[in-house]
């Protein structure tokens, strides 16, 4: 799986900065899977049985039962994108193509969870209380420095990977909850934790994978990645448009499309300043302007609305007048 991704990552290596990503990239692929392969050994133990059953019947130490979670967290949290493991997921996902950046975010990262809970839920034995604290203090530090990055920035598909490392953080969190609830004996509330962590990861790979299909709808009509040089893409693609507004309304924990409520992406109303005119499928220069998260930027960006006029088809975009900016409009 990943000399596969690599490969698509490399897909475009003869763009500047493109062969940098791919080689961080294989990496820390590598890194994450050395740290697998010494846990399922630690797991194995002198027997060296490395089938499930034989795994579950094995007694297990606290000190091999630390070890291996260290190492799962290595190697699971470095292909899911846990901080500070994350360093890949920004460089790769604009590197790669849109659709593999889908695939990437949308499955390739759960299969990493996937490991994570087959191991420490399934593997590994009864929970300790502070394994809990210790992933969730990492799926907490996660989730705040993903929804951090993601708000200061201004490339769509760079913000799109720091959502994703937000999400991650946040699966991780409510599987911190679960191990805690479970280590307790609190059988229902882990549970909920459990099955509010599964839902999330089902959820994430979908409503993740259109948005950044609807990424590269824009990329491939515009040719901009920059949101700061996008606007009023909503009367050029509109079906795009209502697609990622789907997607962000997911993200955003609205109803009937999520059930699960995050505090950092609660929606707020913010002006979005509609800057001038511009020419359909040009790039418009727009000054910085604040969102309740990173990804509600992407969908303020295509439904602002801007007139139309007839345009020197020569130019590149039409600069805009600041002084001659129309009001703000709420969204």
């Amino acid at each position: 799986m990943s000399l596969a991704s690599w490969a698509l990552v490399m897909a475009h290596h003869q763009e500047p900065g493109n062969a940098k990503a791919g080689y961080v990239y294989l990496v820390m692929a590598s890194f994450g899977t050395l740290a697998l392969l010494l846990a399922f050994g630690l797991l194995a133990g002198p027997a060296g049985d490395y089938g499930f059953a034989a795994i579950r019947a094995a007694p297990h130490t606290p000190y091999v039962a630390a070890l291996v979670l260290i190492l799962m967290l290595l190697g699971a949290g470095s292909k899911a994108g846990l901080v500070p493991l994350h360093v890949w997921l920004p460089l790769a996902h604009p590197a790669a193509p849109s659709h593999v950046s889908a695939l990437m975010s949308g499955v390739m990262t759960k299969v990493a969870i996937y490991g994570f809970i087959r191991v420490v839920f399934d593997l590994l034995g009864p929970p300790t209380w502070s394994a809990s604290v210790i992933v969730l203090f990492l799926g907490s530090i996660t989730a705040v420095m993903g929804i951090l990055y993601a708000m200061m920035e201004n490339d769509l598909k760079r913000l799109l990977a720091y959502s994703t490392i937000e999400n991650v953080g946040i699966i991780f969190v409510s599987l911190g909850l679960a191990l805690g609830f479970q280590a307790n004996g609190m059988k229902l509330a882990a549970a909920l934790a459990f099955t509010a962590a599964l839902f999330h990861v089902l959820n994430h790979s979908f409503f993740k994978s259109l948005l950044f299909f609807g990424a590269g709808a824009v990329l491939t009509a515009t040719g901009e990645r920059d949101m700061d040089r996008l606007g009023g893409l909503i009367h050029r693609l509109p079906y795009t448009s209502f697609a990622v507004l789907a997607g962000c309304v997911a993200i955003s924990a609205l109803p009937p499309l999520a059930a699960q409520r995050r505090g950092g992406n609660r929606q707020r109303s913010r002006p979005i300043l509609a800057d001038g005119d511009v020419h359909p499928g040009r790039a418009v220069s727009a000054g910085r302007h604040p969102a309740g998260s990173g990804d509600r930027r992407a969908v303020a960006d295509l439904a602002r609305d801007p007139r139309w006029p007839d345009a020197d088809p020569g130019r590149r975009g039409l600069a805009v007048d600041r002084a001659d900016r129309r009001e703000p409009q709420f969204l």
